[in-house]
């Protein structure tokens, strides 16, 4: 049987579509409200959007969530770098959204969204890049508590760098966070790339 397309112009779904959004560019799937049907997380790392102080491609990411009769476009939650809640602020080419993944990182029996935001600009840092994590509740992804994570905090050793695009990808091992910055400078090499490992 032939299954349903979803888009940024499907009724339910956050934002409009548009050239150069990407929708689908990482897709991930969990049980992000725990009940017993498997979510969808979809990036929208070109996501166009304008506000007072920015306007161009800023990144978003939808979340479109399970049912017994399958991916449903009802109770979709939009999110973007300017959502409440939500760390750091929506800027051009922060590609918001380039990478998502999905694991139960609280251990508290709801899947948590995982976005990778490379293009994060870290004080004077071009592209030093950017991690958020929203946690999943009954009533699905919520930006309450947001963990926003970047190379130079204190949880890890390395520095945010222009250009290491930390967030680029990501994976879990059980509840801890696996980030890979491939722009990454070592001894003076660009590009030579480094991964961080956050435990929980």
């Amino acid at each position: 049987s032939n299954g349903p397309i979803f888009h940024q112009n499907t009724g339910g779904i956050g934002g409009t579509a548009a050239a150069g959004d990407r929708f689908g560019a990482s897709v991930a799937s969990g049980d992000i409200n725990n009940d017993g049907f498997d979510d969808v997380i979809v990036g929208v790392p070109g996501e166009y959007r304008c506000w007072t102080r920015v306007c161009g491609a800023v990144g978003a990411i939808n979340v479109i969530y399970g049912t017994a009769a399958g991916l449903s476009s009802a109770g979709d939650h939009y999110f973007t770098q300017n959502s409440s809640g939500i760390g750091g602020v929506s800027a051009v080419g922060d590609e918001f959204g380039a990478f998502v993944t999905s694991s139960d990182i609280n251990d508290d029996g709801f899947a948590d969204v995982i976005i990778g935001a490379p293009g994060e600009r870290i004080s004077s840092y071009n592209d030093a890049g950017a991690v958020h994590v929203l946690y999943g509740t009954a009533n699905g992804t919520t930006t309450t508590d947001d963990l926003y994570l970047y190379a130079s905090q204190s949880a890890f050793t390395g520095t945010s760098q222009t250009n290491a695009r930390f967030g680029t990808s990501i994976a879990t091992i059980g509840k801890d966070l696996i980030i890979g910055a491939p722009g990454t400078t070592i001894s003076g090499a660009s590009n030579a790339g480094a991964i961080y490992y956050l435990t929980q």
